[in-house]
């Protein structure tokens, strides 16, 4: 491979990196994809900036953008789990449901909305196995 031919793939190899990188970034900022945490440090970052601390704003604003894209693959991994607890759910296999939700929950539950849904498994779980006796008629 000669240079020249060398210098103009590593050249496509940037452009397709950037172009992926504004995507994406354009997706997170589309369907707003910004986690709580990554919310909060953008924040942060803003009033770094206004009080002056520039570097310290860039260290915010960096790590936020980290969090945010581990929020969001971490969310989407989750979710695909969520899907699966669901197809149990609905085959009747309740307890195997309530082990993907719970594994879901471990991996992201930042607003806790996961978290919400294994309960309502863990109640239905209790209603079909712990059937209510019988009261007497009278006392």
């Amino acid at each position: 491979m000669s240079p020249v031919t060398k210098k103009r793939f590593l050249a496509l190899l940037i452009a397709i990196i950037i172009l992926t990188a504004v995507i994406y970034g354009g997706n997170i900022l589309a369907k707003k994809l910004w986690s709580v945490t990554g919310q909060s440090v953008f924040e942060f970052a803003k009033i770094k900036r206004t009080e002056g601390q520039r570097q310290n704003a860039i260290e915010l604003l960096l790590y936020g953008i980290d969090r945010t894209i581990r929020d969001t693959i971490n969310r989407e991994k989750a979710y695909r789990i969520m899907r699966q607890s669901d197809e149990l759910l609905e085959q009747g296999k309740l307890k195997d449901a309530l082990s993907s939700c719970y594994t879901a929950a471990k991996i992201y539950n930042e607003e806790g909305e996961i978290t919400y849904r294994c309960m309502l498994i863990e109640r239905k779980i209790f209603e079909t196995s712990t059937p209510f006796p019988a009261l007497p008629l009278s006392l």
